[in-house]
């Protein structure tokens, strides 16, 4: 899920013994990453669970900043 002017990008492993992160993923992409195996250290990189959370916690988020755009006035100058 994309948020305009919020930029969610990259994906990390988990591993706390690996240090494995590919910055140059973009969040329109993770879903090639569900249950695919870091290829640093083998775990798993995305599981179906994580990605579901966090849609569901950017989908609040964007409800929210919707919410408050409508009750705070845009500052002379801002976009």
């Amino acid at each position: 899920m994309e948020i305009p002017g919020i930029k969610q990008t990259g994906i990390k492993c988990d591993n706390e013994t690996c240090d494995y992160s590919d910055d140059s993923v973009k969040s329109v992409d993770y879903t090639q990453w569900i249950d695919k195996a870091c290829p640093k250290c083998g775990d798993n990189l995305l599981t179906q669970e994580a990605f579901d959370n966090s849609n569901s916690v950017m989908a609040k988020f964007s409800a929210l900043v919707e919410a408050l755009s409508e009750i705070i006035p845009e500052q002379e100058g801002e976009e």
